[in-house]
């Protein structure tokens, strides 16, 4: 059995690995993370990166917004 910061770092890497090299999409990343069991421990490094897809995503859309607008 690994240690559990250990397992928290190896899945933050791979999550970030595949979103950074566009295999798999911010959407679907987002999907499986609300399924998840949120008791988990190997989560927490990777909540963080959850948070700021969920913050950039945010930004994006009212940009877009002020946009449209003008």
């Amino acid at each position: 059995v690994l240690d559990s910061a250990y397992n928290q770092i190896i899945l933050f890497i791979a999550i970030r690995t595949l979103y950074d090299l566009e295999v798999v999409e911010e959407d679907n990343i987002l999907e499986w993370w609300s399924q998840g069991d949120e008791s988990l421990e190997v989560r927490g490094l990777t909540a963080k990166f959850i948070t700021w897809l969920k913050e950039a995503d945010e930004e994006e859309s009212s940009d877009e917004e002020e946009e449209e607008s003008e």
